[in-house]
């Protein structure tokens, strides 16, 4: 393959280890990083297709919330996905966000590299959709659920304890201000525990150096929408 993602190639090889299921860093064609930059869907987003791609994120989860009929973009993504050579599997919720503004929907599309991984994240998604609906609510199911779906995702194990409170979580505003702004930080995309941040940042790093190295377009986006929401939470 060159050293290059192949869109015609089978499923990838991933191993699972303490910290979730990993694979091989994949260099990125640029016709690739391209189309991704031209998707209709979040910066974030983008940063969670890019990662799964090249191979530092097992799988991934994109949101899209749309009218109730199936959006543009959601059928570009799934295009897309198809043309990668990824695993995916699309989820459609309806619902009304309030009485009057008539029926929203909400369409996931869960991606990865391996069958099994994406049947992993897709069954821990099922899960917290179950939990929602259940009239008896068993906190532990919930917390069996997001372990798995952060698991899934590639999330640093201790870093998934706190988020299922086995750990205390740390407050972003409590990181020395170095780290508070920092690219790490910004990438990380998953809560920090106060025992353990130290370690669980430098995944964010690795993700800010892949990121800014394959696509400076969304790197930058990211950074912009990243210092947005810093802004209006006062970190």
């Amino acid at each position: 393959m060159d050293g290059k993602f192949n869109c015609e190639s089978g499923e990838q090889n991933i191993t699972i280890g303490v910290e979730g299921p990993v694979r091989a860093e994949t260099e990125l064609a640029p016709e690739t990083v391209r189309e991704v930059e031209g998707l209709k869907i979040s910066e974030h987003d983008k940063v969670a297709v890019l990662l799964t791609i090249g191979g530092l994120k097992p799988a991934s989860k994109i949101e899209i919330l749309h009218d109730g009929d199936t959006a543009p973009e959601v059928r570009e993504t799934v295009s897309f996905a198809q043309k990668a050579g990824l695993k995916f599997e699309v989820k459609d919720r309806k619902f009304s966000p309030k009485r009057g503004l008539g029926s929203m929907g909400l369409t996931s599309i869960l991606i990865s590299g391996n069958q099994d991984v994406l049947k992993s994240l897709s069954q821990a998604e099922d899960h917290l959709a179950e939990w929602a609906e259940s009239d008896k609510r068993i906190l532990a199911d919930r917390r069996n659920a997001d372990g798995a779906v952060g698991k899934a995702l590639g999330f640093p194990r201790t870093a998934i304890e706190a988020f299922v409170g086995k750990r205390k979580v740390l407050d972003p505003k409590e990181l020395p201000v170095e780290f508070r702004k920092s690219e790490a930080r910004r990438f990380c995309g998953f809560s920090l525990s106060e025992d353990n941040w130290q370690e669980e940042i430098k995944q964010g790093q690795t993700y800010a150096d892949f990121i800014r190295r394959v696509s400076p377009i969304i790197y930058q986006e990211y950074i912009e929408s990243e210092i947005k929401i810093e802004d209006e939470e006062g970190y």
